[in-house]
């Protein structure tokens, strides 16, 4: 709801596809260029490759995690490097992570 309410704030609702949905039964037709998850670290990494599935294979495209401990932020990232990603930026504002990856161009 706060995503919606923002996108209409920045007068750019009809310019992003925000769904609430369950990663497990989430089938969109269309990959994004950029996927946002704000969830708990277990649910980020055990749901990592429905996460990744999600996101188009080009250079610019990014995968946004937020909602992490800084305590568990490293076994997120160990994950999402599993699954073929690379770290791009990591933001710590007090007890929390903001992790920021894209495709590994390997």
């Amino acid at each position: 709801i706060v995503a919606l309410r923002n996108a209409k704030l920045n007068k750019v609702s009809d310019k992003v596809f925000i769904n609430f949905a369950d990663l497990d039964s989430f089938k969109p037709k269309r990959k994004f260029d950029i996927v946002i998850a704000n969830l708990f670290s277990g649910i980020l990494i055990e749901k990592s490759d429905n996460i990744c599935r999600f996101l188009k294979t080009n250079k610019m495209a990014r995968i946004i995690l937020s909602g992490i401990l800084n305590n568990q932020a490293n076994s997120v990232i160990n994950c999402y490097l599993r699954q073929g990603m690379r770290l791009v930026r990591r933001l710590t504002v007090n007890d929390w992570t903001t992790l920021e990856f894209a495709k590994s161009e390997s």
